[in-house]
Formats: structure tokens, sequence, C-alpha cells
């Protein structure tokens, strides 16, 4: 036994050190090695079962079985990229790949992966076969239109060393993920829920590895939100500063719900004491619920999920039947538009709503 103690720690010795710091915890760094903020990168898209990647399955990840295979992080063009562990530049502007305009693939032999960095601005200063450590520059971030103000960010892949499949990023950087999910989201909903079975793929640490051009794994007959809910908006407001949070000792945090809420959650107008939320156990029709905030606890099921339409002001609620949109205001009565099957849209500066 001292003799193996001894051949143990003679071979740990020969292993590089950020070799062995790389085995502990989670393997990988982030892709862009700044800190996080509004004038360096944000947290975009999730990987898995995204609002976009459901709205756009068939079209932008049909290859992927419906799911978003990467992350995505917003941050202005030309960020620098780091290699998010130690290994070798595979290939390099491969667009066979995908993720163009340019992009780059690096091999992780010894952790059994590959990683991809796409939307690259320009061809990465790299060669095929060339060594590259953790921490190490290898690129710089672009915009998929090649525009610079449209879409920037970077889409980050980890697959396995055959590239058939993806497997979901947060299980190999080693950040503090669901602080990063708080802010900088592409929409307010990460994830697409399955209105009969709420409780599946709606977490960050939850969502399948994807094997390519396998089925799509999202094909729900009754979802929220609802299909076209989060597209992006034609262009995105300018930031705010926002004054900070007033002293702690004025507020506190406390949980809200089941162990699985809330994937949507929203305030009503009239209702200060509730938070209205979809929740549900797993395997079971999801509901509308709302949450008593004077107790931890359910005041009560407030109808079937997923919830009408609604303006800003309540004032209408509406739903989809077939080809028209039908709208009802306060006192019942109903209007009914021809919409070709899409939502209304409500505007919050005015007392009613539009087709």
């Amino acid at each position: 036994m001292r003799f193996l103690m001894i051949l143990m720690l003679a071979v740990l010795a020969l292993i590089p050190a950020q070799a062995r710091a790389q085995s502990i915890g989670k393997p990988m760094v982030m892709p862009v090695a700044s800190p996080s903020g509004p004038s360096t990168w944000l947290f975009g898209q999730a990987y898995g079962n995204t609002p976009g990647a459901y709205n756009f399955g068939d079209a932008w990840y049909r290859a992927g079985q419906g799911l978003h295979f990467g992350i995505d992080v917003s941050m202005p063009c030309g960020t620098p990229l780091v290699a998010v562990a130690d290994g070798v530049i595979a290939f390099v502007d491969d667009l066979g790949f995908g993720a163009g305009p340019h992009n780059l693939i690096v091999r992780h032999d010894q952790l059994g992966v590959t990683t991809l960095y796409g939307h690259l601005q320009g061809r990465a200063p790299v060669s095929p076969g060339q060594q590259v450590v953790q921490g190490e520059q290898i690129g710089v971030s672009g915009d998929p239109d090649s525009t610079c103000f449209s879409r920037p960010h970077l889409h980050f892949e980890v697959r396995s060393l055959d590239y058939q499949t993806t497997f979901n990023p947060i299980d190999w950087i080693d950040v503090d993920w669901h602080t990063l999910a708080l802010v900088g989201a592409y929409s307010g909903n990460l994830f697409q829920g399955d209105m009969e079975n709420p409780g599946r793929w709606m977490s960050l640490d939850d969502q399948p590895d994807v094997r390519f051009y396998g089925p799509r794994l999202n094909a729900y007959r009754s979802v929220f939100p609802r299909t076209g809910a989060d597209n992006a908006p034609n262009s995105a407001g300018p930031l705010k500063d926002l004054p900070p949070l007033s002293p702690a000792g004025q507020w506190s945090a406390r949980t809200i719900g089941s162990a699985q809420c809330c994937w949507q959650n929203w305030w009503h107008p009239t209702d200060a004491g509730g938070l209205y939320s979809i929740d549900g156990l797993s395997g079971q029709p999801a509901q509308v619920m709302r949450w008593d905030l004077a107790a931890p606890s359910l005041n009560q099921t407030v109808e079937p999920a997923p919830p009408e339409h609604r303006s800003p002001d309540w004032t209408w609620r509406g739903r989809v039947e077939g080809q028209d949109a039908v709208l009802f205001d306060l006192e019942g009565r109903e209007f009914r538009f021809n919409t070709g099957g899409a939502l209304p849209a409500s505007a919050p500066t005015t007392a009613g709503c539009c087709g």
C-alpha cells in the first residue's frame, strides 16, 4: 500500500499544475477572460430547450433536435476570446460546423470533448495542430450578420470527440451560471414550457444532450410562451443606469413557490399581494397558480395553463381560435379578427388592445 501511495504521488508530480487544477470541479473557464458587465459581456441564450430554438427549431435548429445546442454570450465585436481548457486547434473557418462567418474548433483530448467558437469577427490567428493553454487568447468575437450592431455575440459549444453530440456547456464551465442568468438573457423566458409536462427541461441544469440529426425532442402540442411570443424586437433599447437597491436592512429575500417554480411568473395589476406563475408537478398538466406573499404557501389554482393573452392593464384578454384572434373586454364583449392564427398584440401606452 505504501508503494502504491508513493507511485500515485510520483504520477501526480508528472502532471502539469494547470492540468491538475482542471481536474478539480468543472474543468473549463469562460471563453472570454474579462469579467461580465454591460460593457463587456452578458449571458444571452441558454443551452437546450429555449423559446428561440422552439420557435425556429425547423429552420435554424433542425439538425440539433429542435434545441439550441450551445450557449450564446452577448458581447461587442472584437471582444478577446480565450481557450476554455488546454487543447489543440482542430479546425479554423470550417463552415461545415456552421456558426459563421468565422469559427474555430479546439480538441481537448484529455477531457474527451471538443469546443466550438462561432460567429467570430475574423479568421482566428491560430492554425490547425497548434497547441493552446487554458486562458490563452485564440480569437475575437463578432456578429453572425457581419454588422456588429444587429446581434453581436459568441456562440459556444461543447461537443464529443466525434463531433456528433453536444453537451450542456454549463456542466463544463466553472462559473456561477444561475447568477449570470438573472440578467442579460435574450428573453424573459429562458426555456420553452410544455403544458403537458411542465417540469421537464426547464432549468439550466437539466437540459438533454443533443445528437445531431436525431428526432426533434420538443415537438410539443401545447406550449407557453406561445409560438412567436419571444421573437426579438427590431432594435433593443439603450442600457439604463439604475440606482442600487436600498440598504439590505430594508428588504429581504425568500423562496415562493414549489420546488419546480417558476419558469414563468408575473404580477397582477390590481393584486399586489400575490405572485402569479405557471407551475405544476412533473408529468402533470401545468396550472396558473397564485402564491400569497404574506405566507410561503399556495393560495389557489387560478386556471389551466397556458393563460389567456392579456393587455398590460388587463382590460382586454384574448386567445387564438384557428385563424382568428378572439378578444374580450371587461364586460365580456367578444371581438373576433382574422389574424391568420397570430396572437394579438397589446399597446402599453393606450387604454385598449389592438389586433
